[in-house]
Formats: structure tokens, C-alpha cells, sequence
């Protein structure tokens, strides 16, 4: 029997869940620091992010949630087995990354077709209670999948590419634990940590965010294990929700000049770059009324801002129409001066939570304002993506997007 036969004796939701449980980051995830600077404002912006399924929310919201799809979208062969990659967790590195034959997370094994529904959740709090189909483990009332399990056991792994990607890092650990090699090394392409300037806490431990401590001296802050903050560069650059968000400075023509090789906490090419790929999207007015400019630019050389799908300061920052419910009009305290290079510092007390759009982008591409008037500037108009309606063939009326938004 393949792996389709036994999908199709999967319960719908068994099927969902085995499918794509955590195999996609929570929008909330996306949702970046717009340059505020205040220590105290910026501790809040990351606590007041909560997504508001909680345990019931399918998608993953950190890095040890994460889970590859089980089967190959070509082959339907199962991609990896339950057993955990003791290089990724011995070594802190598999150099197989993606394609590698063994679990990466917890997640990854206890939501395996082999594993998962087998046996019987003991928990009396369990946090699925209202969503057992979640559970990795068995409820009261649900059907055992000891038999189809075993189907799944029998199946043949993936074969792995002849070309293998740049190792993967176990971001959960990188960094934690402290370096036991007695000889000279590059202290920059080792995974354990050498004094306090390279010290990370686990993320899956300590909940801090990844900015840096303003009372950081001499390269790191003297603030106890519970600081709030990034205690040092290396905390920064791979906290979870830094990570590769950003190409590497050498990328694309001089990525073999990069000191810091597997190791380097930018993207060397896109299948690692962990923002959405929004330039390589279809420019349609969906995509610019929801995806435009609610992402900051991951490219680190110059090009052409104007034309970027991404945001690049404050005032080109668009808040994510989806997240933030915004009316269609200007915030009469927000200021639309050149100068402002702090959110903060824009006149408007309320920051994120106000109910009115801020900066130069978010009425022209707010779902209720978009194509709704006509561009002043015909016939001259050369505006890229004009949200102004230049005709009867493109002029959008408001009331369509009540449902949506």
C-alpha cells in the first residue's frame, strides 16, 4: 500500500493535521518592529503580539514548532522518519538540512503518520481539550491509528538530492552550550558559544525579543539570565526572528567571501531568506492591497526603493490590513515629514493600536480606499501601481471589500 491509499483511510481532520499541521509560520510571525526605538515601547510591542487561536492555531510561531512536510510533493515517499537527527541535536548542525532522513523537532515526531493518534493522551489539561483532532495523542472517543501507523512504517524514505543545501543549524540550541575544543578554531564557524559576546539563551526557555539591550557595555549587557532584551549581538542576529530574514551582504556575486560560511545568520540565497519572497509575486491589486509594503526590504545593497515591494522606513511601512484594523483616513497627529526615522517620534501616542492610517501608503493601499478615486495626474500619471482608478476598467467601489476586511 503507498502512502495515498493510506491517506485516503485517514478521518478528514487526522488527514489535515498529518498534511500540514505547523508546516507554515502564523501571520503573526511576519509582523516586524516598524523602528520603534524606546526600550520600554518596544518590550511592549513584543509582548502585545498574541495570536489569538492559541493551542487551536495550525500554523507554527517558533522555531521549535516548525515542521517539514512529511512527503514529497512529486514523489508522495515520505521525506524523514520519526527519529530524532542526533547530528542536529548532538552536534547542533545536519548537514542534510531540509532533505535529511530524521526529525528535527518534537513536532516533527510526534506529528509523524507512524506516531501520531498511537497512543493515549494522559494529560487531564491538555491544552487541545477543545480541539483533540490537535492532539499528537489519543482522546476519549477518538479512533485508534495503531494499524494505519504501521502501514505508514513500512513505506520507503525519500532519496536524498545528489545536491545537498548549506547545513542546517539547530537554531534552539546554537550558541547555548559552552565549547569544550581545547585546540585553535574559528570561533566564528563553531556552534558553541566562547565568552558572554557569543553566549545565546535558548528562545524556547527565555522569551526575549530580539533587540538589543540599552544597557549593553564593552559588547554585551551585564543584566541577569531574565533580560528582556538581545544581551548581545549573536542573541540578535539568531533570535529566531532575526534569522535570515535578510540577505547576506555578499549576496549574490560575492557569497564566497562571507567569513561566517554555513554559519552566517543572513541568507545566502532565497530558499533560506525566512521572509515572504514578495518581490518574486504577481503584482495584482490584491497584492497591493494586502502584501505591499507591510514587510521590511530584505536586500541589504542599494536599488530602487520606489519600486520595491518592500517597506524601507517609517513612513513607507504599511501595517498589515489583515492584523491591524485601520479606518481609511489620516491620523491627524501623525506627521509626513522626510525627517522621522523613529515610529515613535511621528506625533501619534497610540503608535500601532491607532485606528487611522499612518505614514504615505497605508490610505492609498487601505482595502476600502484603493482605486475608489480617480488619479488627479491623468493622462501624464507614471506612478507604478497607481492606487487612483485611471478608468472605468479598474475603479473599485469600497462596499466590495466589507466582507474581507
Amino acid at each position: 500500500m503507498n502512502a495515498g491509499e493510506l491517506l485516503q483511510q485517514e478521518t478528514e481532520r487526522h488527514r489535515s493535521v498529518i498534511l500540514s499541521f505547523k508546516t507554515m509560520p502564523c501571520k503573526l510571525n511576519n509582523l516586524q518592529n516598524p523602528m520603534i526605538k524606546d526600550p520600554t515601547l518596544v518590550y511592549r510591542f513584543y509582548q502585545d503580539r498574541h495570536c489569538k487561536s492559541g493551542p487551536a492555531c495550525e500554523n507554527y510561531h517558533n522555531y521549535d514548532e516548525q515542521r517539514r512536510a512529511v512527503f514529497c510533493e512529486i514523489s508522495q515517499k515520505l521525506i524523514y522518519c520519526p527519529t530524532p537527527c542526533e547530528s542536529y541535536y548532538k552536534h547542533l548542525v545536519c548537514d542534510s538540512n531540509k532533505h535529511c532522513p530524521y526529525a528535527h523537532s518534537q513536532t516533527e515526531t510526534m506529528y509523524h503518520p507512524s506516531v501520531y493518534k498511537t497512543e493515549q493522551c494522559l494529560d487531564s489539561n491538555c491544552l487541545f481539550l477543545s480541539n483533540p483532532h490537535l492532539c499528537p495523542r489519543l482522546h476519549i472517543g477518538e479512533t485508534s491509528r495503531v494499524t494505519l501507523a504501521k502501514g505508514y512504517q513500512t513505506l520507503e524514505l525519500r532519496p536524498q538530492p545528489k545536491i545537498q543545501p548549506r547545513p542546517l543549524i539547530n537554531l534552539s540550541q546554537f550558541k547555548t552550550k559552552f565549547c569544550k575544543k581545547k585546540e585553535n578554531h574559528d570561533k566564528k564557524l563553531c556552534p558553541f558559544y566562547h565568552s558572554e559576546v557569543d553566549k545565546r539563551r535558548s528562545t524556547s526557555e527565555i522569551n526575549y525579543c530580539p533587540e538589543l539591550c540599552p544597557k549593553i557595555e564593552k559588547s554585551f549587557c551585564s543584566c541577569d539570565e531574565n533580560c528582556p532584551f538581545a544581551k548581545n549581538k549573536v542573541e540578535q542576529l539568531y533570535h529566531p526572528e532575526r534569522y535570515k530574514r535578510k540577505f547576506c551582504s555578499h549576496h549574490p556575486e560575492r557569497i564566497n567571501q562571507c567569513e561566517y560560511e554555513n554559519f552566517c545568520s543572513f541568507a545566502h540565497n532565497e530558499a533560506e531568506l525566512t521572509t515572504e519572497l514578495l518581490y518574486s509575486e504577481k503584482t495584482t491589486d490584491e497584492f497591493n492591497m494586502y502584501k505591499l509594503k507591510t514587510l521590511f526590504c530584505p536586500f541589504r545593497q542599494e536599488h530602487e526603493r520606489s519600486t520595491c515591494s518592500y517597506a524601507h522606513n517609517v513612513q513607507d511601512f504599511r501595517r498589515d490590513p489583515l492584523l491591524f484594523k485601520y479606518k481609511p483616513e489620516d491620523c491627524p497627529y501623525w506627521s509626513k515629514s522626510d525627517a522621522i526615522q523613529e515610529y515613535e517620534k511621528a506625533g501619534c501616542m497610540k503608535l500601532l493600536n491607532c485606528d487611522k492610517c499612518h505614514g504615505w501608503k497605508e490610505l492609498e493601499y487601505h482595502p476600502l480606499f484603493y482605486k475608489t478615486k480617480i488619479c488627479s495626474n491623468l493622462p501624464r500619471c507614471e506612478r507604478k501601481d497607481c492606487p487612483y482608478s485611471h478608468g472605468p476598467q479598474d475603479k473599485k467601489y469600497s462596499f466590495l471589500f466589507f466582507r474581507k476586511f
